[in-house]
């Protein structure tokens, strides 16, 4: 049986089963560690749980970019587009590793602005760096796909002056530790919108690969969680009756490392090659 991609009945199901493991993982990991955050007790444990979750799914990512890297190797445009990816997912797990210092390490409530911060700006510029080589050296934006993006672009933003409006009255802009504050909250949703344009641009034009969809649904999904946990943490950090509550958004952030980890395991499992692997099966096909 030839299915419409031109796969045969068996390399359809597997891939639709791959699919469907991958949004199990993410759905149950995302359930998880909303669970841990939301539910263990207020005495301390929320702290513990809480990063604990954050330098795993953080990690979790960087350790498949990694794998991902190593065989891909260097070579051409598209392996060194993905060493972007990683080194901006590095920078992201070091932010949550010093966040993670300042809470259970120092036993101290982490400042903000702080270090951690510095490391999670940072780490957007490579991680647009990899989405904007992706749609300018390998897809393009065609006229056909420009509505999407600018309606997806105008919305972001709209949604943006929206969110720096309302805190705009409660951020304390009398300070320069005010002023800051609200600086870096607001910088994280606008590094957002700037990513979900280029990954929307890119999923307009993947979405019809049988291979191509599962990634790059994935990266979406990813960057949205981002958004929203973004535009509420800096809420949240700005009106102080809700500061002490800003572990609310803590599982949005699990989920969108746990989506990036699943695009990236598709990617290795699809896209790469594992030369040991084929050395060995030759050698034993031709003993």
């Amino acid at each position: 049986m030839e299915q419409k991609s031109g796969l045969n009945e068996s390399q359809f199901r597997y891939l639709v089963q791959s699919r469907k493991k991958l949004v199990i993982v993410l759905l149950g990991a995302s359930i998880t560690c909303a669970l841990l955050t939301f539910f263990t007790p207020i005495s301390g444990d929320r702290v513990f749980y809480s990063n604990l979750l954050a330098i795993t799914s953080s990690g979790s990512a960087l350790a498949l970019s990694l794998h991902v890297i190593y065989r891909q190797k260097l070579n051409g445009i598209l392996p060194r587009l993905y060493v972007s990816l990683g080194v901006g997912l590095a920078l992201w797990f070091i932010a949550e590793a010093t966040w993670a210092y300042y809470e259970i390490v120092a036993g101290m409530e982490t400042p903000f602005p702080s270090v951690a911060d510095a490391f999670w700006l940072a780490g957007y510029v490579p991680v647009f760096y990899f989405l904007y080589g992706i749609v300018k050296h390998f897809l393009g934006i065609p006229k056909r796909a420009l509505l999407p993006v600018v309606l997806i672009s105008s919305f972001g933003f709209v949604l943006l002056a929206n969110m720096i409006i309302s805190v705009s009255p409660t951020a304390d802009l009398a300070t320069q530790d005010g002023i800051l504050s609200f600086i870096v909250s607001s910088a994280y949703p606008i590094a957002d919108m700037f990513l979900i344009v280029l990954a929307a641009a890119a999923f307009m034009q993947l979405r019809k690969g049988q291979l191509t969809f599962t990634p790059w649904a994935f990266i979406v999904i990813a960057v949205f969680a981002f958004i929203v946990a973004d535009i509420g943490f800096g809420y949240f950090v700005m009106v102080d009756e809700l500061a002490d509550m800003v572990w609310l958004w803590y599982p949005l952030y699990n989920a969108g490392d746990v989506a990036i980890a699943c695009s990236l395991l598709w990617h290795r499992r699809f896209f790469t090659v594992d030369e040991k692997k084929q050395t060995k099966e030759w050698q034993e096909k031709n003993r």
